[in-house]
């Protein structure tokens, strides 16, 4: 596991990806979560993921990382226990909290995983506040997109690092797909503009960065191929990379359960 999560805390027995793919092996904290949490497809848009909570598992490393940052992770008065909200909730609507207990083990973490807790769960009568769920920005305006904001793109910085994401017809056109990316971006700022709910906010850990996505679209008008990721300036949204859908979902997710109809297709 990447991030601080597990150099905060020693997290037991996380099941290998193929095991749970195969429904074999004992069951980890993901898969309480799972079953914990109102159903979500986790592995949306990763065929060979299916089954595995990939994005489950990025989606709690990096909001417990958000949780630190904004010091949000909140240990009990007399210290025996520590919590942080996970965003997530159950069905009955009750937000979803880590919980940690101190570590007896020599040369381990300071705390272990000891699960998760509903918000009545009576291990929190310790707190007489609970955490709130942590946000990546206080401007509201950075979650949605600006059509008076032009968006900068430059087509060649990225045809040689993306190319795999997009149709081999264009890759064997002379500048076939530069053209087609210059059409496709200016097509997802148009859609953007008539419906900005189109631009996704997502976040970017390695730069810290609450950023949106477009749906690039080049084989099919129905169906996009990638998804272009823009950075607000001060005078302009700054292009700053192409990603996969499967990428794109799991930046998203990290704000908010998407509900823009490109993210949302039919499982």
């Amino acid at each position: 596991m990447r991030g601080q999560l597990s150099v905060f805390a020693y997290l037991g027995h996380v099941r290998p990806a193929e095991e749970r793919q195969a429904g074999t092996g004992s069951a980890d904290s993901f898969d309480e979560l799972a079953r914990m949490a109102v159903d979500e497809p986790w592995d949306r848009f990763s065929p060979a993921e299916r089954g595995s909570l990939a994005v489950l598992k990025h989606y709690v490393t990096w909001t417990f990382e958000q949780s630190l940052v904004t010091d949000s992770v909140v240990p009990s008065s007399d210290s025996q226990t520590c919590i942080f909200n996970t965003r997530l909730v159950t069905p009955q609507h009750e937000d979803i909290y880590g919980l940690f207990r101190p570590n007896r083990q020599a040369d381990r973490q300071d705390w272990y995983l000891a699960g998760w807790r509903g918000a009545g769960a009576l291990q929190l009568d310790a707190y007489t506040e609970l955490p709130q769920a942590t946000a990546y920005s206080q401007d509201p305006h950075a979650y949605v997109f600006d059509w008076d904001l032009p968006v900068t793109f430059v087509a060649r910085q990225f045809t040689l690092t993306v190319s795999s994401l997009f149709p081999a017809a264009l890759r064997e056109i002379p500048l076939g797909l530069e053209l087609a990316l210059e059409g496709a971006v200016n097509r997802a700022i148009d859609i953007a503009k008539r419906n900005p709910g189109t631009a996704v906010p997502a976040w970017q850990p390695g730069k810290a960065e609450l950023q949106l996505l477009l749906p690039l679209y080049l084989a099919n008008p129905a169906t996009p191929d990638a998804a272009l990721v823009i950075s607000r300036g001060n005078m302009a949204y700054r292009s700053t990379a192409i990603v996969s859908l499967a990428d794109a979902y799991k930046a998203a997710r990290l704000v908010t359960r998407p509900t823009a109809h490109w993210l949302n297709p039919p499982m």
